[in-house]
């Protein structure tokens, strides 16, 4: 259960990764106008997934330091050095590639969970 202390920071930060989301999609929109809607959603989503929420909910930590752009930045910086890693280390467990999409982001979402949740207050 979500504690009531954490609801309002999660609804605002929910609110404003979903225009991002949303941006991120109309500017794909037009960028491939050629493509089928649903082809450019699952793009968007699967980017969204892989690229932005792992390093978003890792650097999250640090909210207080800095704004949303910039955790929003250096997360994305962030779930690129994250895949890397992970991959090498996938690879070396001759897991197939069609697995790391769905792996990194979950392995990554679940250790960041964890440690919010044994985390001590101060």
């Amino acid at each position: 259960m979500i504690s009531n202390k954490y609801l309002p920071i999660l609804q605002e930060e929910g609110k404003k990764l979903l225009l991002f989301f949303v941006a991120l999609l109309i500017v794909y929109l037009i960028a491939y106008s050629t493509q089928d809607i649903w082809t450019v959603i699952r793009v968007v989503a699967s980017l969204f997934w892989f690229l932005v929420l792992p390093g978003f909910v890792t650097i999250s930590f640090w909210r207080e330091q800095f704004s949303f752009i910039e955790r929003l930045i250096i997360g994305i910086v962030l779930s690129m050095a994250i895949a890397g890693v992970f991959s090498y280390f996938l690879n070396l467990l001759n897991l197939h590639v069609r697995w790391y999409g769905w792996i990194i982001p979950t392995v990554v979402l679940f250790v960041d969970g964890i440690i919010v949740y044994f985390r001590k207050e101060k």
